[in-house]
């Protein structure tokens, strides 16, 4: 069953931790936890996985623009778990946009 509850303590998020660890692992993704909306978690480096299928948006494909409305085609999709990943997509985007700012030449 899917929730579209968003969490965003760590604590709150604690039983599904090692779901989403595993599909971090899975994926290659070597960061941290930073947040999880409902059930897409954000690697501190900007990664979306979703910890209950084995789906990911890495933060390179964060230049397209259209990324919800393709998610939507997915057979698996729920639609009302969109809030949660339109919520999940812009946090992704601010750590992405922390990440790759031009830092200035001193």
């Amino acid at each position: 069953m899917l929730t579209c509850i968003s969490i965003v303590n760590h604590n709150d998020y604690c039983m599904n931790e090692d779901e989403i660890i595993e599909q971090f692992h899975y994926f290659n993704i070597q960061a941290d936890i930073d947040s999880v909306y409902g059930n897409w978690a954000m690697s501190s480096d900007g990664d979306v996985v979703n910890y209950l299928y084995p789906y990911t948006i890495l933060a390179i494909h964060f230049n397209d623009e259209d990324r919800l409305e393709k998610m939507k085609t997915k057979v698996w999709f729920k639609s009302e778990c969109e809030n949660s990943l339109n919520q999940a997509l812009d946090r992704a985007k601010e750590i992405h946009n922390t990440h790759t700012a031009v830092k200035p030449q001193i």
